[in-house]
């Protein structure tokens, strides 16, 4: 077997001693992985819709001269949910639409980024590691591969459409390459490198990189404790961190935003430790035997071998480096599985923040450090192995069980490869490109008011408030609208549903009655408006013609066991298109009991209307740049936009600035005089924000100098330099 592999390595040597070579083929494999996403049609679900919608929005205020873009300010971001938290993913939109000449679409634009992102990843990843061993370039090339075919990472977009996620991918191995560099010899390079990538972790998704400054943190202490070495680059890497980042987590704290997901009924640690438990033991079942939902939490075996790699060589050789490292894959182990009182004991003690930055699922986002940890101390393992005169035998013979292993993800990969081609939308090109197809509006900031998913025009959402904040009726968008929809074509019906079946075998939709059906005509917007009374009934209702994601989830009644429990309501979903021809819709209900109890709802009244936005109380003449007219009917009103509250905001009332405020909503207020008032309303940021951006600008531009400098003249950064474990500053 020995022979063998000496072979099989004296031919292919010459294949990886091209320094092109390489790179072609990892940009071909990671090409062919992703390869769906060379679509122009919608891929994903509704947090890619989502994702697409604040892309198409960014690109639309850059291409009017705006940025950085802070807030979505477009009809495809009407809410102004901000952008700046994890703008990474904004930036590389804008970029690519400026190589692209404007050529592509926002689609194309989000596709491609997947594409690149990807290759960027198995080429980050090979380059650092044959630059830690250039002697074991075929592992660095094989190990490459183990990143971008784990299933945790391809899960992220196959399965979760975390885009911002996947974006920190290329930055993760820098950040480990950098760390290991530093505990050789603490060069400032080194320091900020590793400044540097963390920073842009972070500017791709704050969850992951509050994960990896924990590992950071880990790696340092660890270091401290073991050679005695590491504050000067602990305070170096702190600050230069701080500067570059300066600007992101200012707006951050600027926003003050309050994002509460998880429910009430247990503790946070408690629920972690529920969803956990959950995932045992379909993460350690290949891919195809366990649900496809763990997907995003599985490691793969291949980096499981990794782990039982790491551990045979700590436990017959001393290296120093590999302990440290294992200290910190430890760490993550015990916060992605469930070891009885410590796991519980860490999560009970998270700060505040991570509940609000990784919602129901903090662990999954450690995958994406704790993947690239592992293959990282397997191939400080493996050059270990290699150079053990003693040991040959049993290198052979991992040797051959990488190759089968590099199979293996092969097939896995397969298997992810196929499922996104199943995912791939058959709708037009036109799916999310247009207004109307922005569905997804999220309870964002805490806010009293909660538009629910649906096809929803964001002018009705504007009213007058009085001088004691209360609504004026008569001067409310959505009052008028729903008034002059009930008191024409009202109906009346009614859906009494009772289900015996047992909730896991209950069917999806159980009734579907038709409502209303009517022609849409083009640049005409309609108005169908239902007051109801409901127990115990959720429900769906559905405009079907229009495109079928056009769905308004509403919660009918109450899960309470009280048989007087009648909730009345009204509600209102707008329809429109901004096709050429005219288009036949039918309104749809679709009863859905949760519960075996009897199921209730009746429709008092319902009808449908068409509305025009210039005669409103409140007429809207542009979302973006956001312009509204009104005729005030007494002094100290207030206009309440769609907008969530921001500070940073500019408003001008009649070519005079004034102040603005937060609504009891949560929403921006502007504040009014009797008469007619033109509104023109901005978001340019607030003072801080704006020094801040420049402080982070200038800071990368001097770190880019420096790290350039440095490496072209010391020849530091791209000369490869074989690993020595022992060896430290």
């Amino acid at each position: 077997m020995n022979n063998y592999f000496e072979r099989v390595t004296s031919i292919t040597s010459p294949l990886f001693r091209s320094n092109l070579l390489p790179y072609l083929l990892l940009c071909l494999i990671s090409t062919a992985i992703y390869a769906p996403f060379f679509s122009h049609n919608a891929l994903g679900a509704n947090d890619a819709q989502w994702y697409h919608a604040v892309l198409k929005d960014v690109l639309l205020q850059y291409q009017q001269g705006i940025f950085p873009v802070y807030i979505g300010q477009t009809a495809f971001n009407f809410i102004g949910a901000p952008v700046g938290m994890a703008s990474g993913y904004a930036f590389l939109g804008v970029l690519l639409d400026i190589i692209s000449l404007h050529k592509l679409t926002a689609i194309d634009i989000q596709h491609l980024m997947v594409i690149v992102i990807a290759a960027a990843s198995i080429v980050s990843m090979y380059t650092v590691l044959y630059k830690l061993a250039p002697h074991m370039r075929w592992a660095a090339f094989l190990f490459a591969f183990f990143y971008v075919s784990c299933p945790a990472i391809i899960g992220t977009m196959s399965h979760f459409d975390a885009y911002r996620s996947f974006l920190s991918l290329p930055f993760i191995p820098i950040l480990i390459y950098g760390l290991i560099r530093i505990y050789q010899k603490q060069k400032f390079i080194h320091i900020l490198l590793v400044s540097m990538s963390l920073s842009l972790i972070w500017l791709a998704h704050p969850p992951v990189g509050f994960w990896a400054s924990i590992f950071c943190g880990i790696f340092y202490l660890s270091m401290w404790f073991t050679i005695k070495k590491g504050l000067r680059a602990i305070f170096l890497t702190g600050f230069i961190f701080l500067l570059l980042s300066a600007w992101q987590f200012i707006f951050t704290f600027s926003c003050h935003l309050q994002t509460d997901y998880l429910p009430q009924l247990l503790s946070y640690a408690d629920t972690v430790m529920v969803l956990l438990k959950q995932i045992i033991p379909g993460v350690f079942l290949p891919v195809n035997w366990s649900h496809e939902q763990m997907a995003p939490l599985q490691l793969g075996f291949a980096l499981w071998f990794l782990l039982g790699m790491i551990v045979y060589t700590l436990k017959y050789y001393t290296n120093a480096l590999l302990r440290n490292l294992f200290l910190c894959i430890s760490v993550f182990f015990v916060l992605l599985y469930p070891i009885p009182f410590l796991t519980h004991f860490l999560y009970a003690h998270m700060p505040r923040v991570v509940e609000n930055m990784t919602s129901q699922w903090p662990m999954l986002r450690l995958y994406f450090i704790l993947a690239p940890l592992l293959l990282f101390a397997g191939f400080l393992a493996l050059n270990d192995l290699s150079q053990k005169t003693d040991n040959k035998q049993r290198y052979t013979k991992i040797i051959f069980w990488l190759c089968i292993l590099a199979l293996w993800s092969t097939i896995e990969v397969g298997k992810f490869t196929a499922f996104m081609f199943d995912s791939i939308s058959t709708e037009k090109t036109t799916l999310w490109q247009l207004p109307e197809n922005y569905l997804f509006v999220p309870s964002y900031g805490g806010t009293n008011t909660h538009w629910p998913e649906g096809s929803y025009d964001p002018t009705l959402e504007t009213r007058l408030l009085d001088s004691n904040l209360k609504p004026i009726p008569s001067f409310d968008n959505k009052i008028t609208v729903i008034n002059k929809c009930l008191a024409s074509n009202s109906k009346e019906d009614s859906v009494i549903l009772k289900s015996k079946f047992p909730i896991e075998n209950t069917p999806t939709r159980l009734k579907t009655i038709e409502l209303l059906r009517f022609t849409l005509d083009p640049k005409k917007h309609y108005a169908t408006c239902f007051e109801l009374i409901s127990q115990y009934c959720p429900g769906i209702f559905h405009i079907e013609g229009l495109h079928h994601h056009t769905m308004l989830y509403n919660q009918l009644g109450s899960y309470s066991s009280s048989q007087n429990n009648v909730t009345k309501q009204i509600l209102l979903l707008s329809s429109f298109t901004t096709e050429t021809k005219p288009k036949s819709v039918e309104v749809q209900f679709i009863a859905d009991p949760q519960s075996d109890k009897k199921a209730f709802v009746k429709f008092i009244r319902y009808g449908k209307t068409q509305y025009d936005n210039t005669n409103l109380p409140i007429h809207i003449k542009s979302i973006f740049p956001f312009i509204a007219n009104v005729d005030a009917p007494f002094n100290r009103s207030y206009l309440e936009t769609y907008r969530f509250y921001l500070p940073g905001y500019e408003a001008v009332v009649n070519h005079h600035q004034v102040k603005v405020l937060q609504s009891p909503n949560n929403t921006v207020l502007i504040p009014l005089e009797k008469g007619t008032n033109q509104i023109t309303l901005n978001y340019i940021a607030t003072s801080w924000v704006r020094i801040s951006f420049y402080i982070s600008l200038f800071s990368w531009i001097a770190a880019l100098t420096i790290l350039l400098q440095m490496a072209v003249l010391q020849k530091i950064l791209f000369k490869p330099q074989r690993i020595d474990s022992t060896e430290a500053a």
